[in-house]
């Protein structure tokens, strides 16, 4: 006969796998990596505002945020021959503004620029290429002269003219090193301007002095000089 085992059977305990705990390391990098996500989502969100507000018209929502960046893009040029493109850059996008809100018939409320020119058949003053209706309370601010650009504050109406309530001449205005003078022809920064027999001209501007000039555009852009004045550090 075989022999009896009297010890009481032995039972293995099976042993699950310890879980790995997250290492310092570990969870570091996922705290730093979500403000990453959002930084990137916020930024993508802001380029995606500005280039919808870029195309947006006087009345709109956007429309704000578009000409708060353009002031920021002002603010940070400080080449006086780049800050004067950028500013007539900014005033051909208002009056492109003021002719697609009167081919869209709106009436909104606008300022824009243009050259002023005759009066049309009926009676309207053209500045750029809108018409523009003079009332009896219209603010002409200034002398106007004609192929002068000005400046227009109104009402846009649904037939496609402008309602003024003020008009005045645009003033450009450059501060800049005075580079060259030949004849009435003046070079600041890269920019010409045209020095007239009436330009008001205060203290004695030298080659290499500072200078404020505040100029008019004519229609062919040339800038007109009406007041000069050196700055003194």
């Amino acid at each position: 006969m075989g022999q009896i085992n009297n010890q009481p059977p032995t039972y293995h305990r099976s042993r699950k796998p310890r879980q790995r705990s997250k290492s310092s390391s570990d969870s570091s990098g996922s705290i730093s990596f979500t403000p990453l996500v959002l930084l990137f989502i916020l930024v993508i969100a802001a380029v995606v505002l500005l280039l919808l507000s870029s195309r947006s018209l006087p009345g709109e929502r956007l429309y704000p945020l578009k000409r708060y960046n353009e002031r920021i893009r002002l603010m940070l040029t400080n080449v006086a021959g780049e800050r004067l493109e950028l500013e007539k850059t900014f005033d051909r996008e208002r009056h492109s503004e003021v002719k697609a809100l009167t081919e869209q018939s709106r009436s909104e409320s606008v300022s824009f620029t243009g050259a002023l020119s005759e009066t049309n058949s009926s009676g309207e003053r053209i500045v750029g290429e809108v018409p523009v209706q003079f009332l009896e309370d219209t603010q002409v601010i200034g002398d106007l002269n004609l192929s002068v650009w000005v400046r227009v504050d109104g009402t846009t109406r649904s037939d496609g003219t402008v309602i003024a309530h003020s008009i005045r001449p645009r003033v450009y205005e450059v501060t800049a090193t005075l580079h060259s003078v030949a004849s009435n022809q003046w070079l600041i920064d890269g920019v010409t301007i045209t020095v007239m027999p009436d330009t008001l001209i205060r203290g004695s501007p030298m080659l290499g002095s500072e200078i404020m000039v505040k100029a008019q555009m004519l229609a062919d852009e040339r800038l007109i000089a009406t007041y000069i004045e050196e700055v003194v550090p």
